[in-house]
């Protein structure tokens, strides 16, 4: 071997030429097993921030949908726009069923029909308590009187003038519910035990 192909030269005939060497491709380092897990965890959480996020929004929409639907009036339109007072109306889940064409708006005062589960019927009125109104001497004239609760507070049922009769004051609103004497107290009291606020 001469001095030239010691020296990384080949030779070709007579020709010699330089050998160089053949690079290696740069090795990527692997990625350490640990930042493979954190990555991934780091993925998951933020996937599970995303649907737990997705499912909380869904529910305080579906609350607040309940909320507006549940506080809403079923007074007409026309009627709640005059309606100077807040309405105590039967909530229908009690079994008790509002005639909605039997609203009507005069003269200060809210009437509506009410049938109840026996199928009578319930004439309501409300209205701001009248400044001469004699409670006292209204409520003395009441037959077989007696006292119902709902949560609004007290009312006093019994009969008057041949109705069952039920008058109950809220704040300044006068509510008075009657119904014939042939019909159950107990669904009277039902009607009473319904009123939710408006």
């Amino acid at each position: 071997m001469d001095q030239r192909q010691r020296e990384g030269y080949v030779s070709r005939g007579s020709q010699y030429y330089r050998t160089v060497p053949a690079q290696k491709a740069p090795v990527t380092p692997p990625i350490p097993q640990a930042n493979r897990v954190l990555r991934t965890t780091k993925k998951q959480s933020w996937r599970t921030w995303v649907i737990g996020g997705l499912v909380v929004a869904g529910l305080l929409v579906a609350a607040a949908l309940l909320l507006v639907n549940n506080n809403r009036s079923p007074l007409p339109a026309p009627i709640a726009r005059q309606i100077t007072f807040p309405a105590y109306l039967p909530d229908k889940s009690r079994g008790v069923i509002v005639d909605q064409n039997s609203y009507a708006w005069q003269e200060g005062v809210l009437t509506y029909k009410v049938q109840t589960p026996d199928n009578n019927q319930v004439f309501v009125s409300e209205q701001v308590v009248p400044k001469n109104f004699d409670l006292t001497s209204f409520l003395q004239r009441i037959k077989n009187k007696q006292t119902l609760t709902n949560q609004y507070g007290q009312g006093q049922a019994g009969i008057s003038e041949n109705n069952l009769i039920i008058s109950q004051i809220v704040n300044d609103n006068w509510i008075f519910m009657s119904g014939p004497t042939t019909m159950d107290p107990a669904q009277l009291g039902q009607v009473f035990q319904s009123l939710h606020k408006y």
